[in-house]
């Protein structure tokens, strides 16, 4: 009986197992190596310090942390300043501001909305101890802009005074201050801007501000009231005329 062919057989199968362990063997063994020779991250590519700023493979989660641990400095930083709301000592009064006084163009201030009067001219003085504000311009958006206004205002009081021109005008400004009386002029706000054929003549008004009256011209007097209508009594009714008799036939001539 003939086992070398057998025998062949049986180391072929022998030698290709030992060859399929041994490449086995390699591969896991090539695998530890590969992970065991991964080098461990530095701390200083972690906090990416000012001692290692070259760029690394972490560079991204450096800046990240790097950009916090800064954050955290500079709100530290501004904790510990000290405020300079409250250097002012204990008791010690804020210093009195100083008011500007004179005549302004363009009014005392903004007005809130459209429908508040619109002023041209400002004047702040003071008035038998007191500061006033005096306004000069016409109605806000709600009028037909026709009636020039004064405004008068005394600080630390409510309230404001207005005082109409006496004839419609439109708009007027403060020309100029002389004591207590107040020279205005009407105003037209695009004569500066359009050429104006015919200029509108310059009427020119008095404000007392002492009286709070208009001293020229003077204000137009009232119209006088219209008298009652007489009541006129009914006429009489008259009683219908008597009837009269017939009148007669006259005889035939003979």
């Amino acid at each position: 009986m003939n086992f070398r062919p057998k025998i062949q057989l049986w180391k072929l199968s022998l030698a290709v197992v030992m060859a399929v362990l041994t490449t086995t063997f390699t591969v896991a063994c090539n695998t530890t190596e590969n992970q065991s020779s991964v080098p461990a991250v530095p701390a200083a590519i972690l906090t990416a310090t000012q001692a290692n700023p070259s760029p690394t493979a972490f560079s991204r989660w450096a800046y990240a942390t790097e950009y916090t641990r800064r954050e955290a400095l500079y709100a530290t930083a501004v904790a510990l300043t000290p405020g300079t709301k409250n250097a002012r000592p204990p008791g010690t009064p804020w210093p009195t501001a100083t008011v500007e006084l004179g005549l302004f163009a363009g009014g005392c201030g903004a007005r809130p909305n459209a429908r508040a009067p619109w002023t041209v001219s400002c004047w702040l003085g003071v008035v038998n101890g007191e500061i006033v504000q005096v306004e000069a311009g016409r109605y806000g958006s709600e009028s037909d802009g026709s009636r020039g206004i004064v405004i008068v205002h005394t600080w630390g009081h409510e309230g404001q005074q207005f005082y109409e021109t006496p004839q419609r005008i439109g708009p007027v400004r403060i020309m100029s201050v002389d004591g207590t009386r107040f020279t205005l002029t009407s105003y037209n706000p695009w004569a500066t801007q359009t050429p104006q054929l015919s200029p509108a003549p310059q009427i020119t008004f008095i404000f007392d501000l002492s009286t709070r009256q208009w001293v020229s011209p003077p204000p137009s007097p009232p119209l006088p009231t219209p008298s009652p209508s007489l009541s006129i009594s009914p006429l009489p009714t008259l009683s219908p005329l008597p009837t009269l008799p017939p009148i007669p036939s006259a005889p035939p001539l003979p």
